[in-house]
């Protein structure tokens, strides 16, 4: 109903053509449950229109051109979602070190091509270490402990594994304190940066989240290129569709 008010409004169909469009298989029919819905007839309501959306229970409504628009199943704020798209993050560097497995020594330390000076290295080994380390880093910032950097040095992929199993989730956890406190704007001191620098949560994450998209999409190019194509580009837009299912979301976390 909502859909054929709109084309009242904005077209100039005849109103039988609407009724059809909607449905209706008669004038009569459509003149009725339009009358009822918005208190007059189709051709008085088409002179001083009103609001063409309905009160609705459901808060479901007819959004032009063509479509309906869902509420959420959950509210989400802001901190959620950006804890979201660590928990993404997380969950994409995971599944890059499993292919890591199938990948042979040769193609784990062949130079990546197309490489931007002074943010990447020199091969997919490499990149898969610092995507690990980049969050162990800063987890060592945030505690006020050493960041042993020799450890990305030619790392096995076993190590990795077991890097990302014990740094993924206590990064999840340490952002997910961070936003339920209400401390993204709080400070801390960035010791591995020269000279040291004070840096808000908010920066820390922006950081991370920016850096290792560009990094996990040369990954994710490589491993296209060696054959492994089930992890597409990694797009967030369909694990967080996924993820609002609670059982797809148990799943999925790391």
């Amino acid at each position: 109903m909502e859909r054929a008010a709109y084309r009242m409004i904005h077209t100039d169909r005849h109103l039988l053509d609407i009724a059809q469009e909607a449905g209706f298989s008669s004038h009569e029919a459509f003149t009725r449950a339009f009358r009822r819905a918005y208190g007059s007839s189709p051709s008085s309501w088409r002179q001083r229109p009103s609001k063409f959306q309905l009160p609705s229970p459901n808060n479901v409504h007819f959004y032009p051109p063509a479509g309906l628009r869902l509420p959420p199943r959950d509210r989400s704020s802001q901190d959620a979602v950006v804890c979201q798209m660590v928990e993404h993050h997380v969950w994409v560097t995971t599944q890059l070190v499993e292919r890591a497995l199938r990948i042979s020594d040769a193609d784990l330390d062949a130079p990546l091509p197309n490489r931007v000076d002074g943010i990447d290295g020199n091969s997919l080994r490499w990149l898969l270490s610092r995507l690990i380390g980049q969050m162990d880093m800063w987890l060592a910032a945030m505690n006020d402990r050493e960041y042993n950097f020799a450890c990305e040095n030619a790392e096995s992929v076993a190590s990795m594994q077991r890097r990302i199993a014990s740094v993924g989730p206590q990064f999840v956890a340490s952002v997910r304190s961070v936003a339920r406190e209400g401390a993204f704007d709080e400070t801390f001191v960035d010791a591995f940066f020269s000279p040291p620098m004070v840096v808000t949560y908010a920066a820390m994450v922006s950081h991370v989240l920016t850096f290792s998209a560009h990094h996990r999409l040369i990954a994710l190019t490589t491993l296209k290129r060696l054959g492994m194509t089930d992890l597409g580009y990694g797009d967030p837009k369909t694990w967080f569709t996924s993820s609002w299912q609670p059982e797809a979301r148990q799943r999925d976390q790391v």
